[in-house]
């Protein structure tokens, strides 16, 4: 952990902050969860706990739509037209629950997932 404390350096009274670190005698993992209406919450958990019970709803659509992007290949048109739609839903909503920067690594996959589905359903096409 790094704690920064402030110094007065050569009389003057602007502050300079050093960083001290100190060693935490017992091994925690600090995490970061995001709710729902974009706020942050941290919660202290100890190596021992399981992954996360509870997924976030956003996680558990993304999941969902890469297990049905896994079968794209053997969708019909309707099918690959209402996957595009879910994969624009999912990011518009991460978007507008203004957590764009916290998803973005789930965000390029849903576009790339889109491409994909994108490209099959044009071959469909011909």
């Amino acid at each position: 952990m790094v704690f920064v404390t402030p110094f007065n350096h050569g009389g003057s009274n602007e502050k300079i902050f050093r960083r001290k670190k100190h060693s935490p005698q017992i091994k925690e993992e600090v995490k970061t969860s995001i709710k729902e209406n974009g706020g942050q919450k941290e919660e202290s958990k100890s190596p021992n706990d399981k992954a996360q019970k509870e997924k976030n709803p956003f996680l558990k659509e993304f999941d969902s739509l890469k297990k049905r992007f896994e079968k794209v290949e053997n969708m019909t048109k309707e099918e690959i037209f209402q996957f595009d739609k879910d994969l624009s839903g999912l990011r518009n909503k991460i978007l507008k629950a203004g957590l764009g920067g916290a998803y973005t690594d789930h965000i390029v996959a849903l576009s790339e997932m889109g491409n994909k589905a994108e490209e099959i359903y044009k071959k469909r096409d011909q």
